[in-house]
């Protein structure tokens, strides 16, 4: 779910759009997807209040809004090139979630 979103950081992402992304095209609840968020969130550490990393915009979806720095790696370029026709990964894939540090509080 937050890998989806980041990925896609730049839009709205609609409920629909995670229903097919995360679960395949099988119908997920609201309750499925909102657990999910949550769980993202937490990942995070941004609790729903503020929304200073993932955005609702209630009845249609959602957004990440926090800045992101991509880095490139060997290993991760490795995994890029492994993805298999069907768009599955043939390695696991992993995400490294870092400390966000809030710029209105800590400018530098």
């Amino acid at each position: 779910m937050l890998a989806h979103l980041i990925r896609h950081r730049h839009r709205m992402v609609s409920k629909e759009e995670i229903s097919n992304a995360i679960w395949q095209r099988q119908s997920a609840s609201d309750a499925s997807i909102a657990s999910r968020i949550r769980s993202a969130r937490q990942a995070v550490g941004d609790d729903g209040v503020p929304q200073t990393v993932i955005r609702t915009n209630h009845g249609r979806g959602f957004r990440f809004v926090a800045d992101v720095q991509e880095r490139h790696s060997a290993k991760i370029i490795e995994q890029v090139q492994a993805v298999e026709p069907g768009g599955l990964l043939t390695t696991r894939p992993s995400i490294a979630i870092l400390p966000l540090a809030c710029v209105a509080c800590h400018p530098n």
